[in-house]
């Protein structure tokens, strides 16, 4: 289904009053969850967590939380359900999951920062014990120092994506 078709069909749905029941989420499996609507009806199993069949992006609802469910008849006896907002939700996803989570970027400038104070520790340790053995075996400072030219432990200054924020 193309992007203007959801758009036409969502739109459509909320021109219409009967469209949407508020309940609360009793479990969720992969991509659909059980709700029971706080009007006290039947439960509704496999409601989609997106009204995209194959969503790129969409929010996993917490057992418990109380979402907008919308639904669209599919023919005379078939109906489509899908959650349109939650209160609370257990995880995002964003074009799959295959990344893992985001990272805490305070965290991690702080262990990078930690990272960089040991190599440079090392280097200068290594350059210290080179210059003791040099009378040994003249050059190995001179060829360390070659051998480190240009070689850094990069800037870290930028890794944060300010459009996007998590806690």
């Amino acid at each position: 289904m193309s992007e203007k078709e959801l758009i036409d069909r969502l739109a459509s749905l909320i021109a219409k009053d009967t469209s949407f029941q508020i309940a609360k989420v009793e479990s969720v499996t992969g991509l659909k969850c059980l709700v029971k609507p706080i009007t006290g009806e039947i439960e509704i199993s496999g409601v989609s967590l997106s009204f995209d069949e194959e969503p790129d992006f969409y929010a996993v609802p917490a057992v418990g939380s109380i979402v907008v469910v919308g639904f669209y008849k599919i023919n005379k006896l078939e109906s489509r359900h899908f959650i349109v907002l939650a209160t609370k939700v257990s995880s995002i996803i964003l074009n799959g999951d295959q990344f893992g989570g985001l990272v805490k970027a305070p965290v991690l400038s702080q262990e990078l920062e930690k990272l960089q104070e040991f190599c440079e520790s090392l280097k200068s340790g290594t350059r210290a014990a080179l210059s003791s053995l040099n009378a040994v075996v003249p050059g190995l400072t001179g060829a360390f120092d070659l051998t480190m030219t240009g070689k850094t432990t990069g800037d870290f200054n930028s890794l944060e994506n300010q459009n996007v924020k998590h806690g």
